[in-house]
């Protein structure tokens, strides 16, 4: 899983992403860059010189192993981050203990834990904007939280 050819990518269009977020970048503060899931982005090497990369896993084992492994194939490749901060989505009260252990078991530390919200479900069957959850919802304040801490890196 994620394995490469070798270092790096000669593909053109990975070449173009890495050109256009380096270029980019350079004339704002903050840039967000989001990947879809795999671990492509990191062998091609769209994904460098990033100060904090936010590894976001479901509470399966599956998804910890994917987070375990996006870890090792970034110190694999040579890939520094600021930081790694790896956030548990979709977490419940019944599954948050076997999610911790999950993780621990990965040696993985979950900086954050946001809770299952069905009014997230909601709003994409019916195109809404996920911005537009009530601030009291338990996601919305697991996801300012992290917020805060991304935030506390800089």
């Amino acid at each position: 899983m994620g394995r490469s050819e070798g270092e790096g990518c000669y593909c053109a269009v990975n070449h173009v992403i890495r050109q256009v977020i380096d270029t980019r970048a350079r004339g704002y503060d903050f840039t967000v860059v989001d990947c879809h899931a795999g671990l492509e982005h990191l062998s091609r090497r769209t994904t460098r010189d990033i100060d904090i990369m936010l590894v976001v896993t479901d509470p399966t084992k599956n998804g910890m192993q994917t987070a375990k492994r996006i870890i090792e194939l970034s110190k694999e490749l040579l890939i520094e981050f600021g930081a790694i901060l790896v956030v548990a989505n979709r977490v419940t009260e019944e599954n948050k203990p076997l999610v911790d252990q999950m993780a621990q078991e990965n040696g993985l530390e979950i900086a954050a834990h946001i809770p299952y919200e069905p009014l997230v479900a909601q709003f994409d069957l019916l195109g809404k904007p996920v911005t537009e959850i009530p601030e009291n919802s338990p996601a919305f304040i697991a996801i300012d939280e992290i917020c805060r801490k991304i935030l506390s890196y800089t």
